[in-house]
């Protein structure tokens, strides 16, 4: 074998195993990304599930907030109504 020739396949070989070392890196990345993604979509889910409950507690608040400003009004008609009454009889 002459000179160039050795040259030519050890150079090949080391091709050989940059590639190797190129996929198996890729490969282990590819794993550990994947395993992160999973973990970041089970925070998302739980961080949408707690939004959700937060609108559904916030519609509640709404609710009870309507009905005590109706029942406000009516106080205060009647309260209205009271002061005119009292202010008939003096």
């Amino acid at each position: 074998m002459t000179f160039e020739n050795t040259v030519s396949v050890i150079s090949f070989l080391v091709m050989i195993i940059g590639c190797g070392i190129g996929i198996s890196g890729y490969l282990a990345r590819a794993k550990n990304e994947s395993v992160h993604l999973g973990e970041m979509r089970g925070l998302l889910d739980g961080i949408r599930e707690g939004v959700d409950s937060i609108r559904v507690e916030q519609k509640s608040i709404e609710h009870t907030l309507s009905a005590l400003s109706n029942k406000i009004a009516a106080v205060e008609a009647s309260d209205k109504s009271a002061h005119r009454r009292i202010d008939r009889l003096e």
